[in-house]
């Protein structure tokens, strides 16, 4: 663990100016774990980062790997992230080896905010195995759920023969107001061989009273899988349970899914749902199924 700061019944608060770097190795059936920062409070929970970060975790064969940047946390109050470079993450593991790799989570009772510049998370297993990719979830659970980000959104999950791969750039959920602005593109890649599953989701924003996503680059949603595989790929999901969902998308929305022979495959550019009012306005939109 690069940083832990965690506070009992107060507020935790984190600042630092420079970089951080965590990386863990370990052989054959071995587990790797590394943590970039982690900031867990009763109370209010503000991470302020000013320099970038650098988290990997290696195992090889039959291996377990896990690597999270940053995790911020409270339990009764608001959480707050604040980063002002990159944030990427990879977890590595050999054959039949399982890989995690999330490069931030922010979960506040009242408020979750973040503000990021630029999220990339990669996950690789070989035959047999899991990856699973997660660029950055922001989670209010009693109010409202911000995401701001200058640069660009990444997950990429990748794994061999009968592997499962997961990848997600973004997920925004709150009870109330859930909303994702992201100034750069949204991409999210998936692929495994034959026999595998592959899933892609480029972002979701699902909030009870409203859920707003404003997209400035290209949303992109890549699953691939060999024969007899299982494919799917969604651009980008919107959802307001009681009131109000929009997206805005300045660029394309492209979601391809491919497998093989005996194989299927599911693809949807971007979905707008709402109790009330739904409306989806974009540039171009991009959808292939193969």
């Amino acid at each position: 663990i690069g940083i832990q700061v965690t506070a009992g019944n107060e507020s935790a608060y984190l600042f630092t100016g420079g970089d951080i770097v965590a990386h863990a190795y370990s052989g054959y059936q071995g587990v790797s774990q590394a943590i970039g920062a982690n900031v867990t409070a009763e109370q209010y929970a503000p991470a302020i980062i000013d320099g970038g970060m650098d988290v990997y975790a290696y195992s090889g064969g039959q291996g377990v790997s896990q690597a999270i940047g940053v995790v911020v946390s409270s339990n009764y109050a608001s959480a707050y992230l604040g980063v002002g470079a990159p944030l990427s993450v990879a977890a590595v593991s050999g054959y039949n080896g399982v890989s995690s790799a999330q490069a931030a989570a922010v979960s506040g009772y009242k408020y979750a905010t973040a503000i990021t510049s630029g999220i990339d998370a990669y996950a690789y297993s070989g035959d047999f195995g899991v990856s699973q990719a997660v660029g950055i979830t922001v989670d209010a659970q009693y109010y409202d759920a911000f995401l701001s980000d200058s640069s660009g959104l990444s997950a990429t999950a990748i794994s061999g023969y009968d592997g499962t791969s997961f990848a997600q750039a973004a997920a925004v959920t709150a009870y109330k107001y859930a909303i994702a602005i992201s100034y750069g593109s949204i991409d999210a890649y998936a692929t495994s061989g034959e026999f595998g599953f592959s899933q892609a989701i480029g972002i979701e924003v699902d909030g009870g009273y409203g859920a707003y996503l404003s997209v400035g680059g290209d949303i992109s949603a890549t699953a691939i899988s060999g024969y007899a595989g299982d494919s799917q790929a969604i651009g980008a999901s919107v959802t307001a349970t009681y009131k109000y969902a929009t997206a805005i998308v300045n660029g394309n929305i492209a979601a391809y899914a491919y497998s093989g022979n005996y194989g299927t495959a599911f693809a949807s550019g971007i979905s707008v749902d709402s109790g009330v009012f739904g409306n989806a306005y974009t540039d171009r939109v991009l959808g292939a199924v193969r």
